[in-house]
């Protein structure tokens, strides 16, 4: 998956993560923060990896 399939896909899952998970993406996108929490990358991997089982050919 390239960069801009990664950033599509990002944005997909966005209004679903929590409020949080949510805001912590949004500032490594803006490159206001390097990295996400533990709590918020379990949650992003796990968003990525159930929208990636069912649209799996990006």
């Amino acid at each position: 998956m390239n960069e801009q399939q990664s950033a599509q896909v990002v944005q997909t899952i966005l209004p679903a993560l929590s409020c949080s998970a949510a805001n912590e993406v949004r500032r490594v996108m803006a490159g206001e923060a390097d990295t996400l929490t533990f709590v918020a990358h379990l949650e992003v991997a796990g968003m990525i990896a159930g929208y990636l089982k069912r649209y799996p050919p990006l």
